[in-house]
């Protein structure tokens, strides 16, 4: 069970401070569309499905006050980012910590046989509150990918801009949620969350 003592990250109280945050996994790859687990360690970018998903979440995003996009590193994530910035007219920025959780041994494989594979970690791995030390074999635990994307959003917070789209990765923005809001719903592909940081709190919009 997760140890409520472990440290994450401490964010700083910005009291009387708002901040929206538009996070979105990016659209969709071929390694998406044939089941199979990416993770960080695989960098392929969309299919003509993904950049269409990118198109659409790039106009849905319209008149929604966006002043940054903040990009996960890999090209999946920069190839959404950039439908959105050239819609909205403005600028990307890459953030290491944005990037896909590992998945070690897992990755390449396809959903199927990683369940086989691995029973007990795959049955914790999208609990969002029990195991959060679980991983798959030489890759991160969930408490890990945490305190990594835990730490991009602080960096964000510190951001002069007020209003920032997040575009990253299934797994990495699964476990944010986790943390801050204990939800571990999966996540589909070019689809905007809302989220409200104000007075030291995350809220859903």
């Amino acid at each position: 069970m997760y140890n409520i003592k472990k440290s994450l990250v401490v964010f700083i109280n910005y009291y009387g401070m708002k901040k929206d945050f538009y996070v979105f996994r990016h659209g969709e790859t071929e390694y998406n569309r044939l089941g199979l687990r990416q993770g960080q360690g695989i960098n392929v970018g969309l299919n003509e499905k993904g950049f269409h998903q990118a198109e659409e979440l790039a106009r849905l995003l319209d008149d929604t006050g966006i002043e940054v996009v903040y990009s996960s590193p890999l090209v999946r994530a920069i190839e959404t980012a950039e439908k959105v910035a050239q819609r909205l007219s403005v600028p990307i920025k890459i953030l290491a910590e944005l990037t896909e959780g590992s998945f070690g041994d897992a990755e390449g494989l396809h959903r199927d046989i990683v369940h086989q594979r691995w029973p007990d970690v795959f049955a914790h791995w999208y609990n969002p509150i029990d195991m959060v030390d679980c991983g798959f074999p030489n890759g991160e635990t969930k408490f890990e990918i945490q305190k990594r994307m835990l730490s991009a959003m602080e960096i964000m917070l510190q951001a002069p801009e007020k209003t920032i789209a997040v575009s990253s990765h299934g797994t990495a923005l699964r476990c944010l949620l986790m943390r801050i809001l204990y939800k571990g719903d999966k996540l589909p592909n070019a689809k905007a969350i809302h989220l409200v940081w104000e007075d030291g709190l995350w809220l859903l919009s």
